[in-house]
């Protein structure tokens, strides 16, 4: 959960978006979790979280809202020199 991982890393950026078929190439894998009916619906948030981890490498966690609680989709390491 993002209150554990608050602890472990240091906070650097909390964001939502919806979903919906075609972002870049860092959310869109998140997306295709999701099938082509869901994600043209244009109705689910997706928020996303992410950690400094090391001195250069981050990590980024996204979610999506299930009742009461977040749900983690997937998760995802990489240098903060990386380009997307």
């Amino acid at each position: 959960m993002p209150q554990e991982l608050d602890q472990l890393y240091q906070p650097l950026c909390r964001d939502s978006f919806i979903l919906q078929e075609l972002h870049d190439e860092f959310r869109n894998p998140t997306e295709r979790l999701f099938p082509m009916e869901q994600r043209m619906a244009h109705k689910t948030w997706i928020l996303e979280f992410t950690w400094r981890e090391k001195a250069d490498s981050l990590i980024t966690v996204w979610y999506v809202r299930e009742a009461d609680t977040l749900r983690k989709l997937r998760h995802f390491r990489f240098s903060e020199h990386d380009e997307f």
